[in-house]
This record gives C-alpha cells, structure tokens and sequence, in this order.
C-alpha cells in the first residue's frame, strides 16, 4: 500500500473496512497532492503572490497531515480499539467526527496541497533549485552570462535605483550606437539549455528604459528578429513575448538582444523558460534529489551484459582512436562534422551521448552514416542535439528524476551509470569555456561513464580524455572528488555476451613464491582477443612492502595495480580490455613494485581465474569447462628437435606408437582419417610457445611455431609453410587457414 498501513487489529468487520476504505482515499488523495503541491511550487517561484499563498496553505496542510499521521500511526500501534476510535473522529480542528469513516471523508476533501519542504540554501542548492528559468543569475544579483558582438554595449550587475520589488537590476547601455562599425550590434545571453527548431520559448521581464517607447529586438540564434516597445520611460513596464522557433534552422542557447540604437535601460527578474512540453515538478532540495533514484541492487542495477556491450562500444571508438582529435565544434551531435587537421572532433559529452545511446563507431556518423543508430538496448528518449553538453545532460537527468548524489566512496554507484564533473578543487577541462562555466547547471562542465573503483588510488572510467590518449581513463581520488550528480538510465537487463566460463586451465594450481618477479604463467583454453574486455579474479598476497600484482604477456603489461595501498583481502577482481595485437594463450602474473623496489618479491596465490567480459562476485574458483592438450614438463629443452619424449597424451586414438620421425617434449597427438599420425603439437613451458608439424605422405615436416602466423593488407600471394598454418588480412578483416603446401591456392578463408 503507500504511506499509511491498512488496520490489521481484531476490531470490527465493519468497523476495519471502513478506516480501511478512508486509509486509501488519503493515501490516494496524498499521492496526488503531492504532484499537485510539486506543480504549485514550481509554478509559485515565478509569481511571488501565489508563492505566498501557496505556502500558506501547505503550512495548513502540513498541520493536518501531521496530525492524521500521528493518530492513524496510534490506531496501529498501540492497537486499543476505544482509544483508537475516539482519536480518530476528532480532527487537526479538534472537530469530533460522528463516526471514524466521516472524519477520514472529510480530511480526504480538506486536504489539496502537499507538504512544503523547506529549501536548503547553500550555494550547492542555489544552483539545484530549478524554477524552469532558463537563465542562470536571472535576479541579477550578479552578472549572467552574456555574449556581446558589439563594443557599444555594456552591463552592470547588482543594481539597487531603480529596482523592482526590491530585487535587484542590470543596466544595459548601448553607447554611440549609430557610429559603429561593427558587423554585428548585438549581445545575446546564454541559456542554460539548448533550444531546438519547433520548440517555443517564453520571455518575460521588466524594463525600466530612460527613453519613451523604444523598439528592440529579441531573437533565439538561427531565427528572424521580433520587436519589441519598451514602453514610457522611467517606469517600470512589464514585457512579455513568445518565441516560435518553427524556422528555426539548427539548435542553440543564444538569445539575442539588438538595441537598435544609442540606449540605456535597466533589466529586473528576466525569465526565460521552454513552453513546448508540459510543466513536470521537479525537486527542489538537494535531500530530495539524493532520494530520487533508490539504491536498491537488488531491484536497480546495470546487468553485466549491458556493461559488457557499453565497453564494446567505447572500443569501437578507440579502434579508430587516430581520426579523431579532441573538439566540441564538430562532433557526431553538432549540425556539422568539418574536419579539424583532418581529423574528427570529439569531446567528453558527445561520446557520453553516444554510450547512452548505444552507438557503435560503424553506426555513427563518424562512420559517414546520415544518423547516428544505437541499439535498441540503450536509452533513446534524450534528444542528443538539443542536451548536447555535461550540464545539459545532468539536467535532464536531474528533471526526469534518474539522478541521484553519489556517495563519497561511491557505494551507490554502479557499473555503467553516468558520472558528472564540476571543476571545483583542481583545474579540469571538459566541454564548456570557463568563461560560461558558471551558467551551466550544477557548474557542470565534464561527463564520463563508471566502471568500478580500480584500488585505493584509482577509478576505471569510460570517457575520451583531453589528450585523446584512452578511453578506459583511470581517475584519481582528486579527479573523482569533483564529481557532483549520477545518472542511472534505464537500459535493458540483458545477459552477458560470453559464456560465463573460466578460461584459465590451471588457476587452482597453489603457488607460493619467494624472492622472485614472476608468480607463474596459466594456461588459457583460448587465446586472448584483441579488443574484448576480461575479468582477472585472485585470492592471494603479496607479501612485499608497497607491491602490487601485474598482468603479462609476451613480457607486455596488460594489467597493473599499480596505486594499491596496503594488503590484498580475500578475492580480487582486475579488469582489463586486452588491447594488444599479440595472439598469446598464456598469461603471466607477476610482482610489480615502483621504480627501485628491490626485485626479491614474494607472494602466495590459492587459485586465479579469467572470464570474457565484465563479471562480479566470484568467491570461488571454477574449474575451466574446456580441457586442455595435456600438460607441460618442466624438463624442457629449448630445441624441441632434438628431445626425447618425455610425455605422450592422445586425443582421439588407441595407438600408444610414437611418431616415426624424432621429436619430442610434452606431445599432443592428433589423429587424422585414415592417415595414421597427422599432427603434433608441442608446448615448451619456458615462454609457453606452441608447435606443431604435420605428416603428409608418411614424411613429418619440420616444427613451425603456431604463433608465427602471418599477417598482410590482401589476400595471400606466398605458398603456405604448414598446414593449419594462418594468415590474417588485417585491411579486409578476413581471415585465411592452409590446407596444403603446394601453392597459394592452398589459402582457404575462415568462414
């Protein structure tokens, strides 16, 4: 039910129906007054006389609703049918009711407004209170933020004579109009949200001109002028115009004023809000907003798979990392996408947008595409053009209630939701000047999306920095103490788009190291995949000061913790996205140290795991699903040729003979159709490479490292060395496996 509980006691029949039946009429009644009330207030800040009357029937209301709280709260708990029937009837007027049933109907019909709750008035709740004005500074208590194309205009803020209602005015005077040269004789203040074409803006303000019955004009950029009679001078005159953006040519936040000549007036309570949708009440406390999206992971939480398809898709932006440089003139969600030194702009917000959406580099614009296509599985109801910037997105967030105030430690962040910056206790950069930084809401002037917290030092975030240098960013506690709003959007609960299987074939493999680097290399069931994203869980220690665990292949860092402070805890999870062009399937874990820690490190592991993907809460370790080609001996030589055969398993055969030609090490063999011994692959454990040789015609070919596969921008002109040999068109993204050793007709696509 809602706020109040239905009666539950051993009264009568009769009697418990009826408080029941009233009990959901106010808690109704309350629900839509509640919407009423939020209408009424949002209403109230632009008309200071229906505010005072609107405050004061809710303190009213407040009255009566306390009360009907406190008795109904009495009726359940202290469960005394006499006391409770008596408390009833009497109301917040100390008018005793006949019956329970009538003081419930008539407190359901006295009861319009919800309560009022008192506005917090810190600076940080100055900039979240949202009337709908569209103008940031509009009581001119101090300067807004203008944009003059003219030298003849100038402004001053904080204005006591005249002022109106004793609010304070802004003097606008455009000196030696006539005389001027400039192109462009107009100043234009910037608005705190985008207009878009078939929208409508709604205008109003006083005016106190110095001179009778002068004609501006007012315009939003990209429309024609509207002119506009200040009225007798030296008065106060109230102006009040519509502006139909139908005409409309590309969405902007400038609206412009134009004297029209030599003039000077002053300017008090100037509103400007967007008349094209219905009001919706919005919060107006910072307490309010914490609460709008409850944080309940069971019930509110980004689906592993939707963080995974996230990920893959800022990949496909950093796939193409080299065309873009950093810009906000010409991005996927500006009207147009010039080249910048040959290159594709991109900021923070427009890749932001893009995430939301679900857009994929092939689908974007970036890609020569019309429009810019998302998945159906992200957010769509955000226009990206009209809330292109940081604070505009926040602000829609921020209205349509998926809000909320992140937690210090970011406890009630998840993977996937959206964060906002604003540059308060060091010097960032993001999409806004900071000339207008002050104008946008919540000073909101960066955006990036959360993953997880990485260590004690740093964030793994999702977001295109200044520099262009990643897009997986780690940010340090500084940089994330400037994050002032989240946003959960409703994205789709999906499953994950892998299996959900351990990769690592050995991870339950006990280690415990001492005075070395290395902790030990695990074999994989398959290699690593350029460009997906992994999930690395240990339960283990390191057990040298200030040390921290790494991840490597081929000696090429993949993972570094690098920031942990203190002891490992229970199990870890290090994420990563494999961003290599090695095809490696092992993995080496190593002790990492800063510069001049000494290279005698320890450590102990009891089990490690890998998973494609984005994976939480793994406590245990799970047996890999796929077997592997035996194991490896750590007998052995470097020069395979020349080995004994020091272990034989046998995948598919009966046959316990050994190949005809020598060779040896830890041997796989693989057993072909009616041709006896076709393949062998031997695995060396020093740096874990692959071999293989194969036999045709009775006659076994030398060892080729499988690992030597052979990379081009066509299709293959040589002759394959080996069969299984592959060859990799990296221009076309095709693939090509040998069948055969005869000619390069052998080279079969992978399909």
């Amino acid at each position: 039910m809602g706020r109040f509980p239905e009666l539950q006691t051993s009264l009568s029949r009769d009697f418990r129906n009826s408080y029941n039946e009233g009990i959901k009429k106010v808690d109704t009644s309350l629900n839509k007054v509640e919407a009423d009330s939020s209408s009424a207030l949002a209403k109230a800040v632009t008309s200071e006389n229906v505010s005072t009357e609107a405050k004061s029937i809710a303190k009213i209301a407040e009255n009566k609703a306390d009360s009907v709280q406190e008795q109904f709260n009495q009726v359940v708990i202290e469960g005394d049918s006499s006391v409770e029937a008596a408390q009833m009837r009497v109301d917040t007027e100390g008018v005793a009711h006949p019956t329970a049933k009538a003081r419930v109907d008539s407190d359901y019909n006295k009861v319009n407004l919800h309560l009022e709750e008192k506005a917090n008035q810190s600076e940080v709740q100055d900039i979240l209170i949202s009337d709908l004005n569209l103008v940031r500074n509009s009581d001119f208590e101090a300067l807004p933020t203008i944009y003059s194309r003219s030298s003849v205009y100038s402004f001053l803020a904080g204005v006591t004579a005249p002022q109106k209602d004793g609010g304070k005015s802004l003097k606008i005077e455009a000196l030696n109009y006539e005389d001027s040269t400039d192109v462009n004789k107009d100043f234009a203040f910037i608005l705190t949200e985008k207009m878009m074409p078939r929208e409508k803006v709604k205008v109003s303000f006083w005016v106190y001109p110095l001179t009778s019955n002068k004609t501006i004009n007012i315009r939003m950029a990209y429309t024609p002028s509207v002119p506009v009679n200040l009225g007798p001078a030296n008065q106060w005159n109230l102006i009040e115009i519509d502006l139909d953006l139908a005409t409309m040519t590309q969405g902007s936040d400038y609206m412009y004023f134009n004297f029209n000549s030599s003039l000077s007036i002053y300017m008090s309570r100037l509103n400007v809000t967007n008349i094209t949708e219905a009001i919706k009440p919005i919060p107006i406390s910072l307490n309010r907003v914490s609460k709008q999206l409850e944080q309940n992971p069971t019930r509110v939480q980004n689906s592993n798979g939707i963080v995974e398809r996230m990920i893959d898709i800022a990949q496909t932006y950093w796939d193409n990392v080299g065309s873009f440089v950093y810009g906000n003139r010409y991005t996927a969600y500006d009207p147009t996408m010039d080249l910048v030194g040959g290159k594709k702009e991109i900021d923070c917000s427009s890749f932001a947008n893009l995430l939301i959406r679900g857009v994929p580099y092939e689908k974007s614009r970036y890609n020569g595409n019309s429009e810019n296509v998302g998945s159906k599985l992200f957010f769509h109801d955000i226009d990206p053009y009209k809330y292109r910037y940081a604070n505009q997105i926040g602000k829609y967030a921020y209205e349509k209630g998926y809000s909320f105030i992140p937690n210090e430690d970011f406890s009630n962040v998840e993977p996937g939701d959206i964060l906002f910056f604003s540059w308060t206790n060091k010097e960032g950069s993001g999409d806004l000047a900071g000339s207008i930084r002050d104008n946008a809401f919540m000073k909101i002037d960066h955006v990036a999306a959360y993953l997880h917290k990485k260590n004690e030092s740093l964030w793994a975030t999702l977001q295109f920095d200044n520099g262009i240098s990643t897009v997986y960013y780690e940010a340090s506690n500084e940089y994330m103490s400037q994050c002032v709003l989240a946003a959960r959007f409703p994205f789709a609960n999906v499953e994950s788009m892998y299996t959900g299987e351990n990769i690592i074939l050995d991870g339950d493999t006990v280690k415990n190291v001492t005075n070395v680097t290395a902790v030990g290399t695990y074999k994989l069931s398959k290699p690593l995949k350029k460009g997906r994203y992994y999930t690395f869980f240990i339960e283990g220690q390191v057990l040298t000061d200030n040390c921290y665990f790494v991840l490597q292949v081929n000696g090429k860092t993949i993972y570094s913790d690098n920031g942990k402070i203190g002891s490992y805890n229970g199990v870890t999870a290090l994420r990563f996205p494999y961003l290599l062009d090695d095809i490696v399937d092992t993995v080496t874990l190593i002790i990492g140290a800063p510069t001049g820690t000494t290279s005698s490190r320890s450590a102990n592991v009891n089990w490690c795991s890998l998973y494609d993907g984005y994976v939480r809460n793994k406590k245990h370790y799970s047996r890999s699903n796929t077997s592997g080609f035996g194991v490896t001996s750590n007998s052995l030589a470097s020069n395979l040729d020349t080995l004994t055969i020091s272990g034989q398993y046998y995948w598919s055969s009966t046959s316990t003979s050994a190949p005809s030609s020598s060779g040896g090490g830890t041997i796989i063999h693989l057993v072909g159709a009616n041709n006896g011994w076709m393949t062998q692959i031997a695995m060396k454990d020093t740096t874990a490479v692959t071999w293989v040789r194969n036999k045709s015609n009775g006659v076994w070919s030398q060892w080729y490292p499988l690992a030597s596969i052979i990379q081009g921008t066509s299709l293959p002109s040589t002759t394959p060395v080996f069969i299984g040999q592959v060859y990799i068109d990296t221009v076309n993204k095709v693939s090509y496996m040998a069948v055969g050793t005869s000619n390069a007709n052998d080279w079969k696509q992978i399909t």
